[in-house]
């Protein structure tokens, strides 16, 4: 472990954890029930759009699952995601915490 890796989690933290990314993620997918792929693309200001907020957070939802494992990883966000890429990263990641 480098001086910049977190520390390891103990198993209360861990639970915590995944109790946050599972509350998170649904709240979200209520959030987003009815979104069109329009609505993925649209400019919310400077260049900001929904899917560029979702594809951050699959790059830190994936982050997270890599710490519960113990694993030190950094997850990029693509440069230019598309919303299939980015309902399936959200997937992945929700499969990859339980």
């Amino acid at each position: 472990m480098t001086s910049t890796d977190p520390p390891p989690l103990d198993d209360a933290e861990r639970a915590r954890l995944r109790a946050r990314l599972e509350a998170s993620r649904a709240a979200l997918l209520a959030a987003l029930e009815g979104v069109t792929e329009r609505d993925f693309t649209t400019n919310l200001g400077d260049g900001v759009t929904v899917v560029r907020l979702l594809a951050g957070l699959v790059a830190e939802e994936q982050t997270d699952v890599a710490r519960l494992r113990g694993e030190v990883v950094t997850v990029a966000t693509p440069e230019r995601p598309l919303p299939p890429q980015v309902v399936h990263g959200l997937a992945g990641a929700r499969y990859q915490t339980l």
